[in-house]
């Protein structure tokens, strides 16, 4: 054998190995790269709320990254990046007395909130797709894109028929993110 022929055998060895490491262990990679912090708030507002505990988990990837602290260019405060209107409106509807908009900064207020918001858009809509457009640009502005019977359309239609840039381009992430999410993690966002 040639040294050219070794050093060949001895790549095809190598790149063998890593791609059957990288392989078995690929959902330890994903959840480095898709990691959930506030577990016991999310699945906790999530199961109150009957929403899928990987589908916060989502929102808040999307929204935030986690970070509690978090501002948006149009003042949305929080993990779930809720605007102070909608938290105040939103408190009043689920019995937090004395709310102020400061609380939206507090991971299980937020949570809260933002879970309730998202799981009425969902009963509203139907449709995850269409709920998470509504959760981005308000569901007034869903309802105008979408006057119809969405029921029988698919999330990717619906995905694909959103008007504004930014609202698509949020619903496409969440809804990657949730899957990478479902491969990843089971209903209680315990490792798989």
């Amino acid at each position: 054998m040639t040294r050219a022929s070794r050093r060949i055998v001895t790549v095809a060895v190598l790149l063998t190995f890593g791609v059957t490491v990288f392989a078995w262990n690929i959902n330890g990679l994903g959840r480095l790269l898709f990691p959930v912090a506030y577990r016991s708030f999310i699945t906790r507002y999530a199961g109150e709320n009957n929403l899928d505990p990987r589908l916060v988990a989502a929102v808040i990837k999307v929204e935030s990254d986690f970070r509690p602290k978090a501002v948006s260019r149009r003042g949305a405060l929080g993990l779930m990046q809720v605007m102070p209107d909608t938290g105040r409106w939103a408190a009043g509807k689920i019995g937090l007395a004395e709310f102020t908009p400061e609380e939206l900064y507090d991971p299980p207020t937020n949570i809260k909130i933002g879970s309730w918001y998202l799981a009425r858009l969902q009963a509203m809509f139907g449709r995850t797709a269409l709920a998470l457009a509504a959760y981005n640009a308000g569901d007034h502005k869903a309802r105008e894109w979408f006057p119809g019977d969405t029921s029988q359309d698919s999330d990717l239609k619906i995905l694909a028929a959103i008007p504004y840039p930014e609202t698509r381009l949020f619903v496409r992430k969440v809804l990657f993110i949730y899957s990478v999410y479902r491969r990843l993690y089971d209903r209680n966002l315990n490792a798989r």
